[in-house]
């Protein structure tokens, strides 16, 4: 996987419309893309900026920052919609392995060993707690093969509806 930061978006550009939606740390909980809140968006034309920031589908972002010791970030969502940019402060995870193996990733970052790798790395001043990239290259998770991750993420996937509908 290639791991990279987002842009450093001027909060000036900020539109309620526009071509692209920026994807900044709120519109990011666990296993949640939240696209409707506090939306903002941004009719970016330099491809340099647009090259660095764009996420497809299939990619992972992740939160890098939150409140020091709460652990109130480092959350992972999967993108499924095409016409977002990466804002900073967010990681982008993108797998050469495919969506299974994001997908693998995700459920993974809803365990402890997750949470005691990422939160490791934390850093920051008084109140506000930060984890660079260096949290998520060098994160050691298991990788079995292709056909029990397949058929792991069906069952984990009818549990997580299973439990969204509860949550409604």
């Amino acid at each position: 996987a290639k791991v990279t930061s987002g842009y450093a978006f001027k909060s000036s550009s900020f539109k309620p419309s526009g071509k692209y939606q920026v994807i900044r740390i709120g519109n990011v909980k666990q296993n949640q893309l939240r696209l409707s809140s506090s939306p903002v968006f941004i009719d970016e034309q330099n491809e340099s900026v647009i090259s660095k920031s764009v996420l497809r589908v299939g990619d992972i972002v992740v939160t890098q920052t939150g409140t020091k010791h709460k652990m109130d970030y480092g959350f992972v969502a999967l993108v499924t919609t095409d016409g977002l940019l990466l804002n900073q402060r967010v990681a982008r995870i993108r797998t050469t392995s495919g969506i299974s193996v994001a997908k693998w990733f995700l459920y993974y970052s809803f365990t402890n060993a997750y949470k005691k790798q990422f939160f490791a790395h934390e850093g920051g001043t008084v109140g506000q707690g930060n984890v660079g990239i260096g949290a998520l290259t060098g994160m050691c998770f298991p990788l079995p093969d292709n056909d029990s991750i397949n058929s792991a993420i069906m069952a984990l996937d009818r549990l997580n509806d299973k439990c969204r509908t509860l949550q409604e």
